[in-house]
């Protein structure tokens, strides 16, 4: 030290900043936190989205998994207490909907 002056701390209190720079620096701070939500939100929705294509090919693969889910799915919504009503359909219902009867019944040719 040239001056002999060795200066050991430094604090600030009770700073004073205009209102300008105050809201500017909550709209940065805000915009970083939604920022950080969105990649948090596209992080999981790829997670599900790979988890629901892994199982769409377990379905396929081995047909007898997709009517265990469906005997889970009632199970659990039979143990709640409510109202809803459940209507299970094979599988083959939805061969109907390609079919001559599905152009049926969305109004096409009869």
């Amino acid at each position: 030290d040239p001056w002999g002056i060795d200066v050991q701390h430094v604090e600030l209190t009770d700073m004073q900043l205009p209102h300008e720079l105050t809201r500017a620096m909550a709209k940065e701070a805000e915009a970083d936190r939604e920022a950080r939500a969105r990649v948090i939100k596209a992080s999981a929705e790829r997670e599900a989205t790979t988890k629901l294509a892994e199982a769409q090919e377990l379905f396929a693969r081995f047909p007898a998994l997709m009517e265990l889910r469906r005997l889970q799915v009632l199970a659990e919504v039979g143990a709640e207490n409510n109202a809803t009503r459940i209507m299970m359909l094979p599988d083959t219902i939805l061969e109907f909907s390609s079919g001559p009867l599905g152009e049926f019944l969305r109004g096409g040719e009869k």
